[in-house]
């Protein structure tokens, strides 16, 4: 089911294909006249929230954890996301050039907007229809934050890790389309743009999107009280947006925009951490104190079924959590940092004892259950696995505030943010909890709680890049570990393939290949492929 709906709606929007990179669906309503009123541009800008759900449940996200250390295939799982799971990633993988093209047919939708839904609002303005416009002008800095936000993830996984050395070095950055213009004219496809070239525009197009949402939510701040300035919210806010920046600068090394950005998203007291008694419902019901942005799902409105990378109703999965990192999950209560075990509400939010039917006979295997499927969201007796995507959470902004602090030399903020989100993670006394720590410990401290905390949502593979890790997977895939359960067995099932992927702290494989269908399509590319993966 790779990327169905994803690329449904992307198609469905604006289909884009690599000898075309902004080309309308035939038969489409004619495009010149189908925003013409504020409420065309609303049934518009509700499609590209659809696409940023599509986008923020796919596999776009979670194929990059699957490459990683977390989680290993089983010999049942028809080598979907094999390459990925193996190490085996080439430039022609189809999956690439599907997440390739999907992402640059949802950039086409926007810039589809722009082009059509400015003279609407500048209509309504002259008219003097001045609320009409007003919301027009938000959908506006929406799909500015929307482009942006495609544009930032795709740098992301598609350009090596930023070093100020080499952001103005032709061809690393991004092919930058901006304005809707059909076209099979090869000779006018863009070229990759620097890296530098391509940060300034996503980062413009996030503070467009600020400054037009914050302007609305200052003028109109009833309407927006639910949909946007609260827990749960299902539109974009400016909050939502400042998360987005705080990551950015991270990924950027620019440690104290980093953190104070993401401090601000902390100490607006909008959100707060789900706690120890609450935390399994974000995954379970899909509702916590501490989702800042979470677009809309229903049974007539779904998104993908993000769980079925890890399981489904039969006796089956495809991958299943590693041993090492089961260790660190199990173990997260009682590792450095804390004075002796307390119950980690993670374990149990994500790990559920399996039996498998496999070629072995039945065996018992530590299944990933983070996304088991929103009960409301289902329209049979069984899970669909559907989850409501939480696209930027608080726990996130501690992370980053953590991280860029511990990088700046002031631990004591480092340990303050850790102490308070571990205390709602951890079940532990007043009296016996949190040590602070030092050095390299307090780094790894971080390091790990992250992973854990973000299993399956597609921080793994950034993270190690940046933190210039690497990883193998032959070593300490031993389930038999002190636990309730017992594993004998599951290493008889894991994919031979998979056990022997090992990743270098600078492996090039931590950044994805420009698809060779793209680079054979267009001219101005040739030459431009990234490093490891050829010409």
């Amino acid at each position: 089911m790779k990327l169905k709906y994803f690329l449904t709606i992307a198609a469905a929007a604006v289909l884009t294909t690599a000898c075309d990179m902004d080309l309308a669906p035939k038969g489409s309503l004619d495009e010149k006249v189908a925003i013409q009123t504020e409420q065309d541009a609303k049934q518009f800008r509700n499609g590209l929230y659809r696409s940023v759900r599509a986008v923020s449940s796919s596999q776009f996200l979670t194929a990059t954890d699957i490459q990683t250390d977390m989680f290993n295939g089983i010999t049942i799982n028809g080598n979907r996301l094999g390459n990925f799971a193996n190490g085996t990633i080439v430039s022609s993988e189809s999956e690439i050039y599907d997440y390739w093209s999907a992402m640059y047919s949802l950039i086409a939708q926007t810039n589809y907007f722009f082009e059509y839904g400015e003279p609407v609002r500048e209509k309504l303005e002259a008219e003097g229809n001045e609320e009409a416009a007003d919301k027009v002008a938000l959908y506006l800095a929406e799909a500015h934050f929307i482009r942006g936000y495609y544009y930032a993830m795709m740098f992301n996984r598609w350009c090596v890790e930023y070093e100020p050395a080499k952001g103005d070095t032709p061809g690393m950055g991004l092919p930058i389309v901006t304005v809707f213009n059909p076209t099979a004219d090869r000779s006018k496809y863009p070229g990759r743009s620097t890296m530098n070239e391509t940060l300034k525009f996503f980062n413009a197009e996030i503070q467009l999107g600020y400054d037009g949402i914050k302007a609305y939510e200052d003028k109109y701040p009833a309407e927006v009280a639910q949909e946007r300035l609260s827990a749960n919210a299902c539109y974009i806010s400016s909050w939502a947006c400042k998360a987005m920046q705080a990551r950015i600068a991270l990924w950027m090394n620019d440690w104290a925009k980093a953190q104070s950005i993401a401090e601000e998203v902390i100490n607006c007291k909008l959100y707060s951490l789900a706690t120890t008694s609450t935390y399994k419902a974000m995954w379970t019901d899909d509702r916590s104190t501490e989702i800042i942005f979470m677009p809309f799902e229903s049974t007539d409105e779904l998104g993908n079924a993000i769980g079925n990378t890890w399981l489904n109703n039969g006796q089956g999965a495809d991958y299943i959590l590693s041993a090492t990192f089961l260790k660190e999950l199990m173990a997260a209560g009682m590792t450095t940092g804390m004075v002796k075990k307390y119950k980690d509400v993670r374990f149990d939010a994500f790990v559920l004892d399996k039996q498998l039917i496999t070629p072995y006979g039945n065996i018992l295997a530590p299944c990933f259950n983070k996304f088991p499927g929103n009960k409301a969201l289902q329209t049979t007796g069984e899970s669909n696995y559907v989850n409501k995507p939480k696209v930027f959470r608080l726990s996130e902004m501690y992370f980053i505030a953590a991280e860029a602090a511990y990088n700046q030399g002031d631990e004591n903020k480092a340990n303050s943010l850790m102490q308070t989100y571990m205390k709602n993670r951890i079940n532990y006394s007043a009296n016996e909890g949190y040590e602070a720590l030092s050095g390299i410990a307090l780094q790894e401290f971080i390091h790990t709680q992250k992973s854990i905390e973000f299993a399956g949502e597609g921080f793994r593979m950034s993270d190690l890049r940046r933190w210039k890790m690497g990883f193998n997977r032959y070593n300490g895939e031993n389930y038999d570990i002190n636990s309730k359960a017992d594993y004998t067995g599951v290493s008889q099932i894991l994919t031979p393939a998979g056990l022997e992927v090992e990743y270098s702290t600078t492996d090039y494989r931590y950044t994805w290949p420009i698809p060779a269908s793209e680079i054979n399509a267009n001219p101005q590319i040739k030459g431009q492929q990234n490093p490891g993966y050829g010409n």
